[in-house]
């Protein structure tokens, strides 16, 4: 628990339980899914319409509201490790070639994940993940940035997040 706050009462902050189980209720995570493009704006069909950051406008659980739906992001309330995972459908009315990448703050560096395609012609649907571990400082934050549209806009694609201490 923390100190008392006005009314004399302590905050709990973490729980271990007498089997050793260790819960902490206010240890950041997000889980989101539905992507939306927001170069070029929004959905067509069944895929995002262009190439640029990715937002995730379903939440499944956003513990502490540290990923917005408004813009993609998920900033960091501590500076420590996060880890961060992806799990994309490429939707099969789309071919190209690009890749999909966890971003630092903008980054253009593209060196904390990635996936590359490489289809010049329509093989049906294509399940793509990654996953990163990210050193931030408080109030840095990471987004989902795509070189290609065609993600499949529905609870198939997601992204998810928590600090690792």
């Amino acid at each position: 628990a923390t100190g008392s706050n006005s009314s004399g009462l302590e905050t709990e902050r973490m729980r271990i339980s007498q089997s050793g189980h260790v819960t902490k209720p206010n240890h950041p995570s997000f889980q989101a899914n539905r992507p939306t493009s927001t170069s070029g704006g929004g959905n067509s069909g069944g895929g995002t319409v262009s190439s640029g950051n990715l937002i995730f406008s379903s939440v499944d659980c956003n513990n502490g509201s540290h990923y917005s739906t408004s813009n993609g992001k998920f900033t960091a309330p501590v500076t420590g490790f996060y880890y961060f995972s992806f799990s994309l459908l490429w939707d099969d009315s789309y071919n190209g070639t690009g890749y999909i990448v966890v971003r630092k703050n903008n980054s253009g560096s593209l060196n904390y994940g990635y996936a590359y395609l490489n289809d010049t012609g329509s093989y049906g649907y294509l399940q793509v993940a990654g996953a990163a571990v990210v050193q931030l400082n408080a109030n840095e934050f990471v987004n989902i940035y795509s070189s290609i549209p065609g993600w499949h806009v529905g609870a198939e694609s997601n992204w998810a997040g928590f600090l690792l201490g």
